[in-house]
């Protein structure tokens, strides 16, 4: 019996050994959720990011693009409303979508990408990010965490950062303790010194660091981007430079006119009316100018920034993949057939000594 007890607890540590294997990052298992096709249809198919759509604000694809935002995010059981105001004499109207933190709920991480454009598609800048900021929620809406996460699309912000200031102001004793500013994250320039970087910038080289490296952290851990963290004051990210734990701004490191040909113009698109994918040249050859796996591997590391620093509650239940399936299968055969046949040679021994 004693044999037994211990090759019990050997099965039973091996069991919990391969086990902690598959659930070592339950963090990972979230971000892993993370899809290409879902990105792909919310920025190609669902804010307006065809040749000839125009979100400038106003538009009559502005008010369709916002109302787009409001009922997908509603779509994933999130409270949500329009957050309408004014700031310096300018009206705004952000959608702002809450997950309740279980735990410490008036502490807030806000994720947030600006809807509006400069006369265009906006496909990138940044119809991309919003894309970012949904499908982070149509993830994170599944799980609980300690801490309130707010997803917001900001208005206005081509005008001057209209909405974000409305919204930062408004909400300045807020216990905010960190935000994403998510800004133009899916052209990749295809030349060595930028492709597959971005840029993780805080708004002023006195504001706090702490989300800048987070989320540098996240990017390293979680996707294939490669962060390179440096001090912009542009994007929605400066006016809560201040609050918490400071702020950053996720950006393509070719971000600039200088780099991206369609920066603030009419191409900036996915797809014209045929279907066919907006293409741009570089030394003569042509390629994709929306990357799609590229921003999914920029919202790979926003989620798990957010599932990290919100303080995830419930692990996320895991199959384990095949591999490490068929070693727990295997290692826990062997163990138990080893186990049978031990007991068996002592039943032997026991019933010799006996004289039987």
């Amino acid at each position: 019996m004693l044999q037994w007890g211990r090759s019990g607890c050997l099965l039973l540590g091996l069991w919990l050994t391969l086990s902690r294997l598959v659930l070592a990052d339950p963090v990972l298992a979230i971000v892993n959720q993370v899809s290409e096709t879902y990105y792909t249809s919310y920025l190609r198919d669902g804010l307006y990011t065809r040749q000839g759509n125009n979100r400038n604000d106003g538009s009559q694809d502005h008010e369709a693009a916002k109302q787009y935002i409001y009922n997908t995010l509603r779509g994933f059981g999130l409270s949500t409303v329009y957050d309408t105001g004014t700031y310096n004499g300018v009206a705004y109207t952000n959608v702002v979508a809450t997950l309740p933190g279980q735990v410490y709920p008036q502490q807030f991480y806000i994720v947030g990408a600006h809807y509006d454009s400069v006369d265009c598609p906006g496909a990138d800048d940044n119809a991309s990010g919003v894309a970012a900021v949904l499908e982070a929620a149509r993830i994170l809406s599944q799980y609980r965490f300690e801490r309130t996460i707010l997803f917001i699309a900001f208005d206005r912000e081509e005008d001057g950062l209209i909405g974000s200031y409305g919204y930062a102001t408004a909400h300045a004793s807020d216990n905010i303790q960190g935000m994403l500013s998510l800004d133009m994250i899916a052209f990749n320039h295809v030349a060595p010194a930028y492709q597959n970087k971005a840029w993780i910038t805080r708004a002023y080289a006195a504001a706090p660091a702490d989300t800048q490296n987070a989320l540098a952290n996240a990017l390293s851990r979680y996707s294939t981007i490669t962060p390179i963290t440096a001090v912009m004051g542009y994007s929605d990210h400066v006016p809560f430079a201040s609050f918490g734990q400071g702020s950053a701004l996720l950006i393509e490191y070719a971000m600039s006119a200088y780099q991206n040909p369609y920066y603030h113009s009419v191409n900036d698109y996915t797809v014209n009316s045929l279907g066919q994918a907006q293409t741009w040249l570089y030394q003569g050859n042509p390629y994709l100018y929306i990357d799609y796996a590229y921003a999914t591997q920029m919202t790979r590391g926003v989620v798990g920034y957010l599932a990290t620093v919100a303080g995830l509650l419930e692990p996320p239940i895991i199959i384990p993949e095949p591999a490490s399936l068929w070693l727990l299968i295997g290692g826990s055969s062997l163990l138990m057939l080893w186990c049978f046949r031990r007991r068996e040679r002592l039943s032997e021994t026991d019933l010799c000594s006996n004289g039987v």
